[in-house]
């Protein structure tokens, strides 16, 4: 602890406490949780369910980030990110005043992205309330791990899990063999406080805790539905249920059998309907928590089906759920959605219209991109073009000045020299007056090219070597034969005039 300045207590219980502190190099403020149970050594704490479960967790949406933890007098210290406050405390602290339905449907959303996380990692939570979910501003993430268990670990499971009020059906019926599904009804329940700022069911004992969901859900083994109320195939009621009539929980065998071997009986009739408890929610939230507040587990909706929901299909992080899979157990198609014909189902074909909308725009997209590439390719071949072009050039220049330098040699030296210059694709020995470009100062490539051309335009001078000469010398008739130009030797007044 002596990196850090401990500010406050913030929290304890019977797990230990939490402190307020700050890093005295960083000066990053952070929570501290200093755990009441001794260890030994760093591997006994790493071995602690909730330092696997985090440290597993470490990069997912909406859970808490543990930064690292240390050992200290056998005492085990865990550093966490440091947040404003919980759900319970912003609830409290309305007094009564009703919070915005998007700033619920926010934070209700974020609660389901951390939990579907967490559940395709294979953890459960087992003890969600609103003091397990911390605030910061408009960001809401789960804490406190202390009860996590492995999907992959096999019943049974302890009962003693999770506060009463948020405690599903199954588990407060003793069943051993439960599921993430825990996790998704507390959630439900959450959203229901949040909608009427009171728990939806404040049970006094497990036996009254069941009474009062009983009092709303109805009876897991219903007799024939009345008074207009339909139930379907799969137990589920239709979307009148959900507004304003009760019997909504469906069927569950196992929980009546459950309910039998404790001595309990579900009352026949329900109290309450989910619109008298929360008259100012939305049709389309009360249709996400009904779907949520199933008793059969499998017939609750997943993390991953209750983010898909009518209720959050306007919320800008919808946008990223499309890279989220649902790795739990997948239901029926009947089963997704309690209210066949209603809403799910026109929302479902209005989402699939405009998930293929996207889609064709993400083509058109990609389509675009790859005739900039191919533009970019063609511009980058026009360039090379452009730059061979110009090598040549440069060749040719160098070519020119080289045959220059050599003529210019060559006259030094006294020797016959003769320029090949192109005049209708046929080599032409140059004359005397040819050679007086050897004396000119170098010019540009176009410029000499120029500068050739006139000098064969020019009037050819007469010849320096009578013809004598020739037949002297005995000169092959088809050096000099059909050109006007004499041919220069050695001997000829030209050297010495120059």
């Amino acid at each position: 602890m002596d990196q850090f300045v401990v500010a406050e207590e913030v929290g304890n219980g019977s797990f230990g406490s939490v402190f307020r502190a700050r890093h005295k190099v960083s000066g990053e403020l952070v929570a501290i949780k200093k755990m009441k149970k001794k260890f030994t050594s760093q591997g006994e704490c790493r071995s602690l369910q909730e330092v696997k479960a985090l440290e597993v967790l470490r990069s997912g949406p909406n859970i808490v980030r543990l930064h690292h933890f240390f050992l200290e007098k056998k005492e085990l210290h865990m550093v966490f990110e440091l947040m404003e406050g919980n759900l319970y405390q912003l609830i409290k602290d309305r007094n009564g005043r009703r919070l915005e339905e998007s700033r619920i449907k926010s934070i209700v959303f974020q609660i389901l992205r951390g939990l579907q996380h967490m559940h395709s990692k294979g953890i459960m939570h087992r003890d969600m309330k609103p003091e397990n979910l911390l605030i910061s501003g408009d960001t809401v993430k789960i804490a406190d791990l202390g009860l996590a268990r492995e999907l992959k670990s096999r019943p049974p499971y302890t009962t003693y899990v999770s506060t009463r009020w948020y405690r599903a059906p199954e588990v407060l019926l003793r069943s051993t063999a439960y599921s993430c599904a825990v996790d998704v009804w507390a959630a439900g329940t959450i959203a229901a406080e949040l909608t009427s700022l009171k728990p939806l069911f404040p049970g006094n004992s497990d036996v009254d805790q069941i009474s009062r969901i009983g009092g709303v859900l109805g009876n897991p083994a219903p007799p024939p539905a009345a008074d207009g109320v339909v139930a379907s195939a799969t137990g589920a009621a239709t979307a009148a249920a959900v507004i304003a009539a009760p019997c909504i929980g469906g069927e569950w065998k196992e929980g009546s059998q459950l309910a039998a071997r404790m001595g309990f009986t579900f009352a026949t009739t329900p109290m309450r309907t989910l619109k008298e408890i929360m008259p100012n929610a939305s049709d389309e939230s009360l249709e996400m928590i009904a779907g949520i507040l199933q008793y059969e587990p499998k017939n609750r909706l997943t993390a991953y089906q209750a983010l898909h929901a009518a209720w959050f299909r306007d919320l800008p992080e919808s946008e990223d759920l499309k890279h989220l899979t649902d790795v739990v157990q997948q239901l029926p198609e009947k089963r997704r959605s309690m209210f066949a014909g209603f809403r799910s189902s026109s929302f479902k074909r209005e989402s699939r219209e405009k998930e293929r909308e996207k889609e064709k725009e993400k083509e058109k997209e990609k389509e675009k991109e790859k005739e900039k590439e191919k533009d970019k390719d063609k511009d980058k071949d026009k360039d090379k073009e452009k730059e061979k072009e110009k090598e040549k050039e440069k060749e040719k220049e160098k070519d020119y000045r080289d045959r220059v330098k050599d003529k210019v040699k060559g006259r030094e030296r006294g020797l016959s020299v003769s320029l090949p210059v192109h005049n209708n694709d046929r080599p032409v020995p140059l004359a005397a007056t040819v050679l007086k470009a050897a004396a000119v100062p170098e010019l540009s490539f176009q410029d000499q090219l120029q500068q050739q051309q006139q000098l064969l335009q020019e009037p050819l001078h007469q010849p320096m070597v009578s013809q004598p000469f020739f037949q002297h010398h005995h000169m092959p008739s088809h050096l000099h034969s059909g050109f006007d130009l004499p041919v220069i030797s050695p001997t000829s007044p030209f050297w010495n005039d120059a």
